[in-house]
């Protein structure tokens, strides 16, 4: 788990790869690519807030499928996108947003 941290000013938050893992509760402010990117496995964000940057969640399927699930997430004053998935070499990512 990560959970409750504050990042600010970062190329990316918080990267997550290759696992199933849940992100919550964080602070992530003007990161210059994405303030959350989660690849290669299965996902939960609960709560926090994404703010400033190119984008605020990328979701990256590139060796393996990849699922996840925003719950409640704040995303704002992104240049780009709130939220983008990025697929390759015939796997998927997908995402479900809750509010």
């Amino acid at each position: 788990m990560v959970e409750h941290n504050r990042l600010v000013g970062n190329h990316i938050g918080i990267y997550a790869v290759g696992r199933s893992d849940t992100v919550g509760h964080n602070d992530i402010t003007r990161s210059s690519y994405f303030g959350t990117a989660l690849q290669d496995g299965s996902f939960t964000v609960r709560g926090g807030r994404i703010e400033g940057g190119a984008g605020g969640v990328a979701v990256v399927a590139a060796s393996a499928d990849t699922k996840a699930v925003l719950d409640g997430v704040r995303i704002g004053r992104t240049s780009g996108a709130p939220v983008r998935t990025f697929e390759c070499c015939g796997f998927t990512a997908t995402v479900a947003v809750r509010p």
